[in-house]
């Protein structure tokens, strides 16, 4: 699942540089604009996903508890 949310997250960062590209910025102004603008919305979506995983590994990890008792 994070694997798919990582190569996601490379997809639109690439595509918002080649747009900012295709504006007249150098490559690295490209790469800085889009790791400011995209930053916020990866670092919510990652922890996101862990927070909402880790109930769930939990709550597998107690049913394996009670099974093997």
């Amino acid at each position: 699942m994070l694997i798919g949310l990582a190569s996601k997250n490379v997809i639109l960062i690439v595509e918002f540089t080649n747009r900012l590209r295709d504006q007249g910025l150098s490559i690295v102004k490209a790469a800085v604009e889009v790791a400011k603008a995209r930053l916020r919305p990866i670092l919510m979506t990652a922890c996101l996903t862990l927070l909402v995983i880790f109930p769930l590994v939990v709550a597998q990890e107690q049913v394996l508890v009670v099974v093997n008792l």
